[in-house]
This record gives C-alpha cells, structure tokens and sequence, in this order.
C-alpha cells in the first residue's frame, strides 16, 4: 500500500473511532405549552422521553434556562424532564404574582401526568421549592428535592403539614451561610422520612451553588437522589 492510500486508511479509521467513542448530543428540547388553573397561559420546555418525569421549579431571579444543563443530563439518562417559566416569565403569560405560582407547579404536574408521567420527582430552588413542599402532598411524587428554600416568602409557604405528611423521600440542600438555611434545617427536622439533609460551604443561593467549588457535588447530589428514588 503506498503512503497516501496508508494515511487516507488511517485517517477513516481514527474518524470511525471518534465518531463511535464520542458522546451523544443531548436531545432538542420540545417547547410546551399549558394552562394554570387560575387560567394563565405557561410556557415549558420538554426534554429527552418516558414515564419517570423530573419537574424543575425555578427561583425568583432566574427563569428556566437555568436547569438546562441538568436537564439535559437527566434526559441523556433516560429520563422525561420539564421545565417551565412561572406566570409573569416570559414567554409565559400574565404578570408576576410570587403569591399564585403554586397553581403553576400543578399545571406542570398535571400536563406531565397527561403526557404520560407514570412516576414524578418534583426539583425546586427558592420559591420554587416552597411551593414544591406543599404540591407534593397532591402529586405524590417518588421523591423531591429543594433548594435554599424558605420556609415563606411573598404569599408562598412551606408549611409543617406539608413536610410532615407527604410520604417522598426528600432531599434538603442549602450552604451553610445561606439567609435561609435555619429554614432548610427546619424543613429537615420537621419533615417525615425518608429524608438527607445536604449542607455545603459557603454562603450561595439556590442556583448559585452550582457555580460555587462544590457546585459540581451538589448537581451530582441531586442526580443521585433522583437515580436512588426513581430507578430507571
């Protein structure tokens, strides 16, 4: 075989090897629409296919786009994920009202059940997981996770029944110089197992942990809590 022929063989060879060792892209997520039961229109995103579904609330001063990178994660797992803008974030409809974005979690449940949801685990960070705590009760979920959440907040409440009565196994997680992490202490001690508390260095906020040294742990955190809770 001569030295062009040679190189040209070698060459389709490496972008064989590449091509089948290299990760697949994570799926194009799916633009969905639904309707909360005070009637606002809510827009969402639909990622990766299946009946065990991830719900991921987010926090006051972010929208959804935040939980695109775990949400691809998960959907690269096998998983069904949605997220979703609270009324007032657009491209969702009506003005903000902290007060009514429980009613838009429900809407988010009740469209993943339509769209054939057999098992939920329920993910919020801030007000999205107070209202987690509360819609859980509804829902059943296998399992929910909140992050830096309070205990109340502009209407919103994570309420001791709430956390002492829902069956799912639960997930708590805050840094330890966090405003609200008596109030995630506070969920722990009050809520009924199964349950882990989850407190790591540093004084960020919900989302922001991400960002932080133990950023990486966090996010792996909650994917194993999802992966023990709701086995593919």
């Amino acid at each position: 075989m001569g030295f062009r022929p040679a190189i040209l063989s070698l060459l389709t060879t490496l972008a064989v090897t590449v091509a089948m060792s290299a990760p697949a892209l994570a799926a194009e997520a799916k633009i969905v629409a639904f309707t909360s039961n005070d009637g606002i229109a809510l827009s969402g995103l639909w990622y990766g296919e299946g009946d065990n579904v991830v719900i991921l609330s987010h926090q006051y001063d972010l929208d959804q786009s935040a939980w695109a990178d775990m949400a691809n994660s998960l959907a690269d797992q096998g998983y069904g994920v949605l997220t979703y803008n609270f009324q007032g974030y657009k491209p969702s409809e009506g003005a903000q009202d902290i007060g009514a974005i429980g009613h838009d979690l429900d809407a988010a449940i009740a469209f993943a059940r339509a769209e054939g949801a057999a098992n939920l685990v329920l993910v919020g960070a801030s007000m999205g997981g107070i209202v987690t705590v509360p819609a859980a009760i509804a829902a059943q979920p296998l399992g929910y996770v909140t992050l830096s959440a309070p205990l109340s907040f502009a209407g919103l409440a994570a309420d001791d029944a709430s956390l002492s009565t829902s069956t799912a196994a639960k997930l708590f997680i805050n840094t330890e110089a966090d405003a609200y992490v008596a109030a995630t202490r506070h969920m722990f001690e009050v809520a009924s197992e199964p349950k882990t508390l989850e407190i790591y260095p540093g004084g960020e906020h919900a989302m922001s942990m991400f960002a932080a040294a133990h950023g990486a742990e966090a996010k792996a955190r909650i994917v194993t809590f999802i992966n023990d809770v709701m086995p593919l």
